[in-house]
């Protein structure tokens, strides 16, 4: 299957990583229930905390509570991050698409990029561990932005450090968010179905294709003349 990626112009691919390159569901319940148990609060469904994921940690949190309060925000981003510390990179588990995905485009001398809301360390940390580190370029994770999701401030980053210009970049996501900072940042948007956004949700943020799983992405992606 590698050779679907053959005579592609080089091109920045951008990813989202929770629930495009990953599932990290399992840490993001046990932090977000942590840092709500510690404070007093009722802790959550899976299925509330999951729909979250991608989110700020504070509106992650405004979300679970309609608590608006800046300080309970606080209090629960630092328990959350906290927890993160001790477990997020251990329930960090790859899709099994993705290392065929990644090696394909690195072969093809694409620029690989990852901008997200997971900080950057927890990621590095995941790809160092599974040996895909390789085939990445950039990540701009949460703590690398003034602004997260859905601003364009990650992905307008990546371009930068990347020198493609915003027509040759594509970033593929699986969220409302995701899709907002591609159009916020003027570059192409793919829409993975791995999270849990239906199709007809992602298709409301003009996207070049909307695709099932990863491996699909070659068949999505058009090319892109060099000016």
């Amino acid at each position: 299957c590698l050779q679907i990626w053959h005579r592609r112009v080089k091109m920045h691919i951008s990813f989202d990583f929770d629930y495009t390159l990953a599932d990290s569901s399992k840490g993001a319940i046990i932090c977000a229930n942590h840092a709500l148990q510690t404070m007093g609060r009722p802790t959550c469904s899976d299925a509330d905390i999951k729909k979250t994921i991608g989110l700020s940690l504070g509106e992650t949190y405004r979300q679970l509570t309609n608590d608006l309060s800046t300080t309970d925000i606080s209090t629960f981003t630092t328990l959350f991050l906290q927890k993160a510390d001790e477990v997020v990179v251990d329930c960090i588990k790859f899709y099994g698409s993705t290392k065929v995905v990644l090696g394909s485009l690195k072969e093809e001398d694409h620029f690989i990029s990852i901008v997200s809301t997971k900080y950057s360390k927890r990621i590095n940390a995941a790809l160092v561990r599974d040996g895909l580190l390789p085939y990445i370029d950039v990540v701009i994770g949460g703590d690398l932005v003034d602004k997260q999701k859905p601003s364009p401030e990650g992905i307008n980053k990546a371009v930068d450090l990347s020198k493609f210009k915003k027509e040759e970049t594509f970033y593929i996501g699986d969220s409302k968010s995701d899709g907002l900072a591609a159009q916020a940042a003027g570059v192409g948007f793919i829409g993975v179905l791995t999270g849990m956004t239906p199709r007809e949700k992602l298709l409301e943020y003009g996207p070049v294709e909307v695709i099932s799983d990863l491996i699909e992405l070659k068949a999505a992606i058009p090319e892109v003349p060099k000016i």
